[in-house]
């Protein structure tokens, strides 16, 4: 092909005329060095000749000798395009171009572009390779356009549909990012303006229900056809074919008209399997859905149910409520939301209380054991309508009429609805006795000055009662002893108490430490005070002369009682006294028995430190090598109840309380004669 040529040649080239008489072979016997002439060899040589870059007949020439071998090269065509793409080798209506800034004389949307201009084209593919164009730059495009101000963008989006074939996908993503395209509705601006322009991507095909809901569509004079070659262009750039979620959601709101509205909704739920729940359910903190209190909820945040709008939950509008369940919107909150509700904001007041527990009522079925172990220590209920006053169902009782202690009591009632929830939660019908243990314990005034004296001792011999059931639960126990709920009683002469004691009483402003209620007793004359103390401060008479002696305040002397304080930490009263206890064979064979003029006991009580000196008839006393002796007063007729009492602090065992009765049975003993008591 290059010897049919009159171009030029490298120096040291055989000329055709000449090489075209021999084959090959004979060439190569003549001269193994001789090789045949390439086309990158000679375009690399060609491409320096000036007229290359100043001659369009000798350009083109050139182009046309490389057209005919160009199909047959494929090794070295990429450093052919590379010696070529850097020249003013193309011919153009304004000069010799480079083949980048050339363009087909098929480009159509700017008539002042440098077209190419030979006498006869060369090979296409050849100019295509080394750089032609066959469309704008998009870059060019936008510089061009912009220099001219307002422009047709459909004449540009025609373009686009005749070189789509040659547009890369840089050049695609280039013109997605580009604001080309103006908007039907905007206001008309002057021609000495730029109009506003838009990436089409924010924009949709105007059609009659992108229209009908207010979404902002492309300016387009002529009838919309989403099948022609230019709606396609502009699907490929961006263009909104369906309403996008965001934006049609966005027109659900109460700041569009209700036909926009209603419009956009109807749109939504028809079309939500086919092209929005993937999206939906991927976007759970969207918030689009109207609620009737006029805000604007997440799926998650509003309810359908519109009972639970008395806790405050947003309650989604009527309109929404048949696609509840297309949406994923829950009729009620969880179990755990409600609670958290509740402990976060309970109602303050009782009405309001009825109607957030005939609700919770309504869907207690969903709630575990968890959720009422937590709601049985939760303080929600009102006691009043204060709001200040909050209890838990586990302090709380069903009010009625023949309710015992009903006036120290924390009574509600809600209704028979709510009334059942709040049972569930643990609000009982009376309390029972453990429930009465604890609230003594933890109110004994209150009791007290309610129900007296007498009332209050038959609360003590109720819990008493129970005592062992009481003793399971070892945290009630353990609150029952640091608790001042006991009522102790001191037992004094008038004498004495006039001397030595002051009157105060509840009524007076005294607490637990002062008497709460003074009386006389009426067989012995005797002044008894009452006050409420820990089990430790009161003790339990097994010997009633060192009461008379010590006055300290003491269990009633009943059993049943006894029991109950003894097992609070009341002592029996001759613990705090220094006896020694011996068993009867040691009495028999060891004791000794002397007898004195006169003799006097001086006691000393441990908890007070106050000491106590009393004239007897007998007492016990050990000497220094630790022998006993039973002392007998001469100075007085002989006291056997004095004997019988001294005797008994040893006879009797050590597991044994000495009682008033066990003195009493032994002084008659030794009272009576021998042929009495055969």
């Amino acid at each position: 092909m290059l010897g049919e040529t009159d171009m030029p040649f490298p120096p040291l080239t055989l000329p055709y005329d000449i090489t075209k008489t021999f084959e090959a072979s004979e060439l190569q016997e003549i001269s193994s060095v001789w090789q045949e002439l390439s086309l990158h060899e000679w375009t690399a040589f060609i491409v320096k000749k000036p007229d290359f870059e100043t001659s369009p007949e000798f350009a083109e020439k050139v182009l046309h000798v490389l057209s005919g071998g160009w199909n047959e090269v494929s090794e070295n065509s990429q450093e052919i395009v590379a010696h070529l793409a850097n020249k003013k080798c193309i011919p153009t209506k304004y000069g010799m171009k480079i083949p980048n800034e050339s363009y087909f004389d098929t480009v159509d949307l700017f008539p002042d572009l440098p077209f190419m201009v030979f006498t006869k084209q060369p090979l296409e593919k050849l100019l295509l390779d080394i750089g032609a164009r066959q469309s704008v730059e998009i870059q060019l495009m936008f510089d061009r356009l912009v220099d001219t101000g307002s422009w047709d963008h459909i004449r540009l989006v025609k373009y686009l549909v005749s070189v789509r074939d040659k547009l890369s996908p840089n050049d695609i993503k280039d013109l997605q990012s580009r604001s080309i395209f103006p908007r039907a509705d905007q206001p008309t601006v002057p021609s000495t303006q730029p109009v506003n322009r838009h990436l089409a991507s924010t924009l949709y095909a105007p059609t009659e229900t992108h229209i009908n809901l207010e979404l902002p569509v492309i300016e387009w004079e002529s009838d919309w056809n989403e099948r022609s070659d230019e709606a396609g262009i502009l699907f490929d750039l961006g263009l909104g074919k369906e309403p996008r979620m965001m934006d049609l959601l966005e027109r659900t709101a109460p700041s569009y008209k209700q036909a926009t509205r209603d419009e956009a909704r109807q749109f939504f739920v028809s079309n939500f399997e086919r092209l929005y729940r993937d999206q939906y359910n991927a976007s759970s903190d969207m918030a689009f859905l109207p609620t009737t209190c006029g805000s604007v909820q997440t799926r998650l945040g509003c309810f359908w149910n519109e009972a639970c709008g008395v806790m405050g939950f947003p309650i989604l509008e009527e309109d929404w409520r048949n696609y509840a369940t297309l949406l994923g919107i829950q009729e009620n909150p969880s179990p755990e939301i409600l609670l958290d509700t509740l402990s976060k904001s309970p109602p303050t007041s009782r009405d309001k209380a009825r109607q957030v527990f005939e609700y919770l009522f309504s869907v207690q079925a969903k709630f575990q054991d968890e959720h009422w172990t937590k709601l049985k220590t939760e303080k929600f209920i009102p006691l009043d309508d204060t709001g200040e006053s909050l209890a838990d169902p586990q302090s709380c009782y069903f009010y009625r009429e023949d309710l015992p202690y009903r006036d120290l009591l924390a009574t509600v009632n809600f209704g028979s609805s709510a009334n059942r929830f709040l049972k569930a939660c643990g609000v009982k019908e009376e309390p029972k006795p453990i429930d009465l243990a604890q609230l003594v314990a933890r109110s004994p005034e209150k009791f007290l000055r309610h129900e007296g004296v007498n009332g209050y001792m038959s609360i003590l011999r109720q819990i008493a009662t129970h005592l062992d059931v009481i003793k399971v639960n070892e945290s009630l126990l353990d609150e029952m002893k640091k608790s001042p709920f006991l009522l102790g009683e001191q037992r004094v002469s008038q004498d004495d108490d006039a001397a030595t004691f002051p009157k105060k009483t509840m009524a007076d402003g005294g607490k637990s430490a002062d008497f709460i209620h003074s009386e006389q007793d009426e067989n012995t004359g005797q002044i008894v005070h009452y006050k409420l103390d820990h089990a430790v401060k009161i003790y339990l008479v097994d010997d009633t002369l060192l009461q008379q002696i010590f006055t300290p305040f003491c269990a009633p002397m009943e059993d049943l009682l006894e029991t109950l304080y003894e097992s609070l930490g009341s002592t029996p009263i001759s613990k705090q006294e220094k006896y020694l206890k011996f068993n009867q064979s040691w009495m028999e064979t060891e004791l000794k028995v002397r007898q004195l003029p006169e003799l006097r006991v001086h006691r000393k009580f441990l908890p007070t430190g106050v000491t106590k000196s009393q004239g007897t008839t007998a007492c016990i006393v050990q000497d220094r090598i630790k022998v006993h002796y039973l002392l007998i007063s001469a100075q007085e007729e002989m006291d056997y109840f004095d004997i019988a009492d001294a005797l008994a602090k040893l006879l009797l065992k050590k597991n044994k309380k000495k009682k008033l009765n066990d003195t009493f049975m032994w002084s008659n003993l030794l009272s009576s004669s021998l042929e009495s008591q055969a």
